[in-house]
């Protein structure tokens, strides 16, 4: 710029907000840099094919929405088709399922027996020498039993 406009713009009185004298030429330049850019953006005008037909689907989907707003209606789009994995990774998939499955029926399993598994094992203990320990040792050991499954306890007697 010149000596020449600069004074003349600046014994000018401001006429917009701002009381700066070179604010109005700022916004001749913000105003020539957005027609440049604007020029320069509609002259590259060599956009791929396929971006052309996705704008043209996303316009005409967008016409829809305003559509159906107007009439009082919710636009609510088409979800996506999700690709397919690729069959290596299904097999895989299928078989760790399997895996899976059959460790969990395992585990029910092991869990089915150990519920039923007895929670003491009474065990008489005798000396064949001895005639009446024998007897005495058995009759003690189903009154254990007998006291054990009263107090809600799970009991197996080993007969001796």
């Amino acid at each position: 710029l010149d000596l020449a406009t600069m004074v003349k713009s600046a014994t000018q009185p401001c006429t917009k907000k701002s009381d700066k004298p070179g604010a109005s030429r700022s916004a001749e330049a913000s105003s020539a840099a957005r027609k440049r850019k604007g020029s320069s953006s509609s002259s590259s005008s060599a956009v791929s094919e396929s971006e052309q037909t996705r704008k043209a689907l996303q316009r005409a989907r967008q016409q829809e929405a305003l559509a159906l707003r107007a009439e009082g209606k919710e636009y609510t789009p088409t979800k996506r088709q999700r690709k397919r994995k690729p069959k290596e990774r299904r097999k895989w998939d299928e078989r760790a399922a399997s895996k899976l499955q059959a460790k969990r029926e395992l585990g029910k399993k092991l869990r089915k027996e150990k519920k039923g598994a007895p929670e003491v094992v009474v065990v008489p203990i005798f000396w064949k020498g001895q005639a009446g320990q024998r007897g005495k040792v058995l009759t003690v050991c189903a009154d254990v039993q007998r006291m054990l499954a009263e107090a809600c306890a799970r009991t197996l007697r080993l007969s001796g």
